[in-house]
């Protein structure tokens, strides 16, 4: 398949995964719905290159045009994400005003900011951040209380791929030096993508078992075949609410209908 973007196509694609206009989304989000209406190629053995081409593209389509409403543009954040962030991005002014005792950790910024622009943090008392460091001043928050002894509870949301688990250890490594800190495992697993009928895809290349360690090894083979599944290919609201469903913990946390 050509890949290039037909504008009925890229409408009906932007509706809905923003459910006419009610949730931000990324590009993945945008290019997987394509995929799904056969108006895009599959992203099948090179995923990143496919994301690649997805992005120009659409910069392409969108300088002859106009700019798709509530795209996340992770591009526009910097790394410390201030005042003029929330400007800029159109981000929700009470961002930094959530509790930090239960923090999701999102393997892209992309993801990160898909919750906090959705408003992830009102519905639940949960800090979304990306690791490593963004926004680096809520880093720098965890860090001075993981020291101070604060027991925090960190989510950990990846997709499922053997990228994804590498992300996990680092992650687990990072953290094994505090002892408030908890570590709890929420990613897109090989048995999560069967249940949310989510492809798993092959890059056809074997992948280096050590970046494997870790939860799901009955589905290892499958990893280590470069197989991969991508969080994003879920809807936003998909994505909120089965995030919410993993880290909710009662009737404080209000959840995504």
């Amino acid at each position: 398949m050509t890949a290039t973007l037909a504008p009925a196509s890229l409408a009906a694609a932007v509706a809905a995964v923003s459910s006419d206009g009610a949730f931000w989304y990324t590009r993945r989000n945008l290019m997987y719905a394509l995929c799904r209406a056969g108006a895009w190629p599959d992203p099948g053995a090179d995923p990143e290159a496919a994301h690649a081409r997805f992005a120009v593209e659409l910069a392409e389509h969108e300088a002859e045009h106009a700019p798709l409403p509530r795209l996340i543009r992770p591009e526009h954040a910097s790394p410390g994400l201030g005042p003029e962030d929330l400007a800029t991005l159109d981000l929700p002014s009470d961002l930094f005003d959530y509790s930090v005792r239960r923090v999701v950790v999102l393997d892209r910024i992309d993801t990160c900011l898909l919750l906090v622009s959705n408003g992830f943090h009102r519905k639940i008392e949960c800090a979304p951040v990306a690791f490593p460091g963004f926004p680096s001043h809520v880093w720098a928050r965890l860090e001075a209380q993981l020291v101070a002894g604060v027991s925090t509870t960190f989510f950990a949301v990846h997709d499922c791929s053997a990228g994804g688990y590498a992300w996990l250890h680092r992650l687990r490594e990072a953290l094994r030096r505090h002892e408030a800190a908890e570590l709890v495992h929420v990613g897109l697993s090989v048995p999560w993508a069967f249940r949310l009928r989510l492809p798993v895809r092959s890059t056809g290349q074997p992948v280096d078992p050590s970046v494997l360690s870790g939860p799901g090894r009955d589905f290892m083979p499958l990893l280590r075949a470069g197989g991969y599944a991508e969080l994003e290919e879920l809807q936003p609201l998909e994505a909120l609410r089965w995030i919410y469903r993993r880290t909710a913990r009662g009737a404080e946390d209000v959840g995504f209908g």
